[in-house]
C-alpha cells in the first residue's frame, strides 16, 4: 500500500505505465470533477469512477481484494477511514469473483484517515475496506482500475 498526498504522487511513476496514466489524471482532477465512469485505456484497462457517498461504520463495512487491478483512490470532498490488512493473513468470507475482479475477507486491520487531497494505492496483498468513518459524512472519490499487467 502507498498513501500520501496528491502534490507527492509523482514520485511513484515508473512502476506501470497504467499507473503513471491514472496519476496523470489524478493530478489534473478537482474536487468538481462530474461524477461518472471515465475509461482511460480501451478494454477495461483503465478506468476510474467518480462518485459520492455516505461513510459507514468501519464495522459496517467489509474488506475487499482484487487480483487483476490495483486500485488508486483519491479523496477529493471530505475524509474517510480506511481499514487495511494484509491479504494472504486474512479468512476468505465471500469467494473470489473473477468476472468482477472482488473478493471479501476479514482479518486484523489497521487503519489510516485520509482527507481531502489524498490518495491510497492498493494492490493484491492489500485487503481494504474503504469509504469507513466514525461518524458518517458525503466523501466524494476518484476510484482508479489499474489493470495489472
Amino acid at each position: 500500500m502507498i498513501f500520501g498526498h496528491i502534490d507527492a504522487i509523482a514520485q511513484y511513476k515508473g512502476i506501470s505505465p497504467l499507473l503513471d496514466q491514472a496519476i496523470d489524471a489524478a493530478q489534473q482532477m478537482t474536487a468538481d470533477a462530474p461524477a461518472g465512469v471515465t475509461e482511460l485505456v480501451a478494454d477495461r484497462q483503465l478506468f476510474y469512477t467518480v462518485s459520492e457517498n455516505a461513510t459507514l461504520l468501519p464495522e459496517a463495512g467489509q474488506f475487499e481484494v482484487h487480483r487483476r487491478y490495483l486500485d488508486l483512490q483519491y479523496i477529493l470532498k471530505g475524509e474517510e477511514q480506511l481499514e487495511i490488512a494484509n491479504t494472504p493473513d486474512c479468512t476468505e468470507t465471500v469467494a473470489y469473483d473473477p468476472q468482477r475482479d472482488i473478493g471479501f475477507v476479514q482479518g486484523r486491520s489497521n487503519s489510516i484517515t485520509l482527507g481531502a487531497g489524498e490518495f491510497y494505492i492498493v494492490f493484491p496483498q492489500d485487503a481494504h475496506k474503504p469509504c469507513c468513518n466514525t461518524k458518517s459524512q458525503m466523501v466524494k472519490k476518484a476510484v482508479f482500475k489499474i489493470k495489472i499487467e
